[in-house]
């Protein structure tokens, strides 16, 4: 990873923690937009990696991040919840992002104030695709 795919990544090293944490450079940044990303944190003196859920933009305030999503073959719907959790938790939440993604659902972020749509454009699914599938390389899950 690191003499291959970490090129496509920002790095931040914290040299006294050991972790480098890896953030897709083409990663949607819209500050107005609501956004979900993803950063990748490799603890090289364990040899782990871990993927944290970043909520950005109008969602970066929130205790508790709902996402809804819609199947728009069947109608079927569900919800998702992400508390700020421990690394198991947030790895849970964002494979369950990744599965409807990749299956083509709709997602939508439900706020005290509003419902919104999110990872709605080809830009922000391929950010998270992609980092999704680094991370299962990282840590040899593919």
């Amino acid at each position: 990873f690191k003499n291959l795919r970490q090129y496509y990544y920002e790095n931040e090293i914290m040299d006294s923690a050991g972790l480098v944490q890896l953030r897709l450079k083409e990663r949607v940044t819209d500050g107005d937009r609501p956004l979900i990303n993803l950063m990748i944190v490799n603890n090289w003196r364990l040899d782990r990696a871990y993927l944290f859920v970043e909520p950005e933009g109008r969602l970066s305030g929130l205790d508790t991040l709902k996402v809804q999503w819609k199947n728009p073959e069947t109608g079927e719907t569900g919800l998702y919840t992400h508390a700020k959790s421990n690394v198991r938790e947030q790895l849970a939440f964002a494979t369950a992002l990744y599965s409807s993604v990749q299956q083509g659902y709709a997602l939508q972020a439900i706020t005290p104030a509003d419902t919104l749509p999110v990872l709605d454009t080809e830009a922000e699914r391929e950010a998270f695709r992609v980092t999704m599938v680094d991370f299962f390389r990282l840590v040899n899950a593919l």
